[in-house]
């Protein structure tokens, strides 16, 4: 039935995008749950995150493709948050533009950046503690040092 409407490129297109949106919210959440002591800290963040992913969403599906412009179609079409709809809108309205493939790496891409950049924050936080580990260590061996003479 839909065979005629949609083509088979353009639905294996929306299929990897929603995968690459999928994994983009599961780092997401990865980075939000190691920064976050506990879960209600957890929550209360992922809560706005969430509408950095619904208010462009309503943004697309209501505005036409003509009063997006070049410059915020291309950055919705990079961001994996909002990837997805606006695929999913052009495939239905009319086609997926040419450059649909260069969307996808380029959102690859801003995923593995991010997972890069927090991997380089938590090695910087991750050597902080241990730094304070080592200076509380130090200073306990420099108190027995001082009691024992």
């Amino acid at each position: 039935m839909l065979q005629g409407l949609i083509d088979l490129s353009g639905v294996a297109f929306l299929g990897t995008s929603i995968l690459l949106s999928l994994f983009f919210f599961a780092a997401l959440g990865v980075i939000v749950g190691a920064l976050s002591r506990d879960v209600r800290i957890a929550s209360t963040v992922i809560g706005p995150l969430g509408f950095l992913a619904v208010i462009p969403s309503y943004a697309i599906i209501f505005m036409s493709s003509e009063m997006m412009g070049p410059a915020l179609r291309t950055a919705f079409y990079i961001l994996p948050l909002t990837q997805p709809v606006i695929a999913a809108k052009d495939l239905i309205s009319s086609t997926l533009p040419p450059e649909a493939p260069l969307y996808l790496a380029a959102s690859l891409l801003f995923t593995l950046g991010l997972l890069w950049l927090t991997s380089k924050v938590f090695a910087f936080e991750s050597l902080a503690r241990l730094q304070r580990s080592f200076e509380a260590f130090a200073e306990r061996l420099s108190r027995r040092k001082h009691s024992t003479a």
